[in-house]
């Protein structure tokens, strides 16, 4: 996703540009591949646009997660990751490496194997998300 098509898809009269939202939506569009903290999200928009404040960058993932745009995962740590949600609409997963926060798009999804469990135990599932956790390969040669 370019700029361009975030500002698109977000556009509306309640959700307007402003410097600290540009620098942010170029941080989040430059980070769309890596699961990132609001603290991380927060000094990268500083490095653009040194007036922003962290208040801000809650109040604007907030939004952009209403407005279904943010992909929000919470660690077992109770830490709250974010990543734009993926140009391809597609349904899929992701793998997310535990170091340095690099995802992957997994297009696979066994949710037909889950959904019969959950039948024979007399439940129907709604909705489901999938993510894998580990270290990529870069990550791994670090650690050597």
């Amino acid at each position: 996703m370019t700029t361009q098509e975030f500002w698109n898809k977000v556009k509306s009269p309640e959700y307007k540009i402003t410097q600290p939202r540009l620098a942010l939506a170029e941080v989040l569009v430059e980070s769309q591949n890596v699961m990132l903290t609001a603290e991380s999200l927060y000094a990268k928009t500083r490095a653009l646009f040194p007036k922003a404040n962290l208040s801000t960058i809650y109040r604007n993932l907030e939004t952009l997660e209403q407005l279904n745009m943010l992909y929000k995962i919470t660690t077992d740590k109770g830490v709250n990751l974010y990543k734009l949600k993926c140009a391809n609409s597609e349904h899929h997963h992701h793998i997310i490496c535990t170091g340095c926060g690099k995802v992957l798009d997994l297009h696979y999804c066994p949710f037909d194997t889950f959904s019969k469990l959950a039948a024979q135990a007399g439940f129907t599932i709604s909705e489901h998300r999938l993510e894998l956790y580990g270290l990529c390969g870069d990550c791994q040669a670090k650690s050597r």
